[in-house]
Formats: structure tokens, C-alpha cells, sequence
């Protein structure tokens, strides 16, 4: 009775769910507070069909979701000190982990709402925030950042950056 109770709220409680029925291949959710854990997740799902190969006879799902507390533990563990951060972004633009301290799951993530951005090449750029003052204050304020998608069947993008200012610091000297 319990498990039925939970079958009904995932099925139609969660976008994914519609969008599984729909396509009939794994989806991977955009951030969601899980009902359960009352906390930041993301879900992971995959059609069950009813034999090899029949599309027609979609039998159910499987479907694990993670606290994106871990996925930013894994982001910061491998910044080590170098200064380099990443920050994994939904399809929806919203934040699902991060290596930055002041970025939460579930914020938008947009730094052009608060600087510019300069092509470097190679798909990176030169982010700068849009301070008042010397150009060098920008400048040292500033990140090199990459951004990759993650995959062909995974919505989310990988952006990388790294602070500009160790870089200033030993032209400087």
C-alpha cells in the first residue's frame, strides 16, 4: 500500500516522469527539492520495457536520485589548491553543484548579469565583474572560464574557472 502511494506521486508528480513516458529513453531531471529528503536532488531514470528491443511495452522504471551535496563535495575535493573551480548547470540554466562557495543548488546561473565576457579562444573566455574602478582591479578580479556540455544524452554543462589574479601576481614580479 505504501510503495503504491509512492509509485502514484513519482509518476505524476515529476516532469521527468512525463518525459520518460514520452521519449522512452533515460532522462536525467533538472534540480528538484526531493520530497523525501527535503533536500536539493536530481533523478536518474530509465525505461523497463517488457521484452529486448519492444518499445511498445514500456513496463515501468528504474530510477536513483542524489543529493547534489555529494556531487559538490566531488566538485570541491578535486579543486584541490589550485584555484580552479566547477560548477555542473542543468538544462534549465539553474546551478546543480558547485565548487564556489556563494553558488547554491537550484540558483540561476548567470554571471553576464553581473560582468562581461572576453574571448580568450579555444571556447574559453575571460569573465570580469563589472566593478567600478581601474582596469586592473577588474582584471585581477577576473576568471579564465570553460564551458563543455557534458554529453550528448546529458543536459547539463561543465563550467571551469580559474581566478586570473595568481596569473597577474607573477607578471608583476
Amino acid at each position: 500500500r505504501r510503495f503504491e502511494s509512492f509509485r502514484r506521486h513519482m509518476r505524476y508528480g515529476r516532469a521527468w516522469f512525463r518525459e520518460l513516458k514520452n521519449t522512452r529513453k533515460p532522462v536525467i531531471s533538472d534540480v528538484f527539492i526531493g520530497k523525501i529528503i527535503m533536500a536539493p536532488a536530481v533523478s536518474f531514470s530509465m525505461p523497463v520495457f517488457s521484452a529486448p528491443g519492444e518499445e511498445r511495452g514500456l513496463r515501468g522504471f528504474v530510477v536513483a536520485s542524489i543529493k547534489l551535496d555529494y556531487l559538490a563535495g566531488l566538485l570541491d575535493r578535486h579543486a584541490g589548491d589550485s584555484g580552479v573551480q566547477a560548477t555542473l548547470i542543468d538544462r534549465a540554466g539553474k546551478v546543480v553543484a558547485s565548487a564556489l562557495p556563494d553558488v547554491r543548488p537550484m540558483q540561476v546561473f548567470d554571471r553576464m548579469q553581473q560582468g562581461t565576457r572576453r574571448a580568450v579562444g579555444g571556447g574559453v573566455y575571460q569573465w570580469q565583474p563589472a566593478l567600478q574602478g581601474a582596469d586592473a582591479v577588474r582584471w585581477k578580479s577576473s576568471f579564465y572560464v570553460a564551458e563543455r556540455a557534458i554529453g550528448a544524452d546529458i543536459p547539463w554543462k561543465l563550467l571551469v574557472q580559474a581566478p586570473v589574479a595568481p596569473y597577474q601576481a607573477a607578471l608583476q614580479r
